[in-house]
Formats: structure tokens, sequence, C-alpha cells
């Protein structure tokens, strides 16, 4: 849907341009039939939130794209990190966060930090997901 909203403003732009070069911007044609106004008032909103309207379009199509880009992602890499630990018990008695912490090499990342990661992947997810 973004994809479509971003090529229905680019349309509209690309057949309100001739017109808009034979005007000065914000022009409200006051003297002509009500139908001429209410089009020019349409072409003034359309072209002082052309901006905004296309970092929203723009915005929506990415937003679309992510989700099947990240099952991409995890149909091919999570797979491969999976497949290390294929035919692998699971771990009887898992570590504390205690000594999780004073094994990590620089630093913890908890979840809802600036450093933390959008995709938490947990022992679980990893055997549920084969």
């Amino acid at each position: 849907m973004g994809l479509l909203f971003v090529v229905s403003t680019v349309s509209g732009v690309v057949l309100y341009a001739p017109f808009m070069k034979k005007q000065p911007f914000g022009v409200f044609r006051t003297d002509r039939r009500r139908r001429t106004a209410w089009l020019d008032l349409h072409n003034l909103l359309g072209a002082a939130t052309m901006i905004w309207v296309l970092t929203v379009g723009v915005t929506g199509a990415i937003n679309t794209v992510a989700g099947p880009l990240e099952a991409a992602w995890q149909a091919s890499a999570i797979s491969t990190f999976a497949a290390r630990y294929e035919g692998r018990p699971m771990p009887k008695q898992m570590a504390s966060v205690d000594q999780a912490i004073r094994t990590a090499p620089g630093f913890v990342s908890w979840p809802g930090t600036a450093t933390a990661a959008t995709i938490t992947m947990g022992s679980s997810w990893l055997v549920t997901r084969r």
C-alpha cells in the first residue's frame, strides 16, 4: 500500500507540474466557478504536504518490505547458525545471568536499552523453529 501511495503521489505531481508552471504558487482563483476554487485548494494542499506525504509513503513501503526481508534472512542466516548445533542435546542446566555477565567479553545489552538488538534469539526459539 505504501508503494501505491508513493506512485499515486508522484503521478499527481507529474500531472500537476505543467499547470504549476503556469500559475504562481498558492494561487486561489475565486473569480471563477466554485469547482475551480476547490481544485486550486486541492492542488495547494497537495503541494504543501507533498514532502510529508512522500515520507509517509516511502516509510510505509519500507516497513512493508521489512517482513519478507526478515523472513528471508531467518531462512538463510539463522538456519546456517542453527546447523552448528544440529544433533547436540539441549543443556540440562542453564547458567545464571550473573555468570553470563562475568564471562561476557565487553558488555551485556539489556532489553529496552539503546544498545539492545531488535531481535532476540533464545535457545528455545532455535529449537522450535528448525
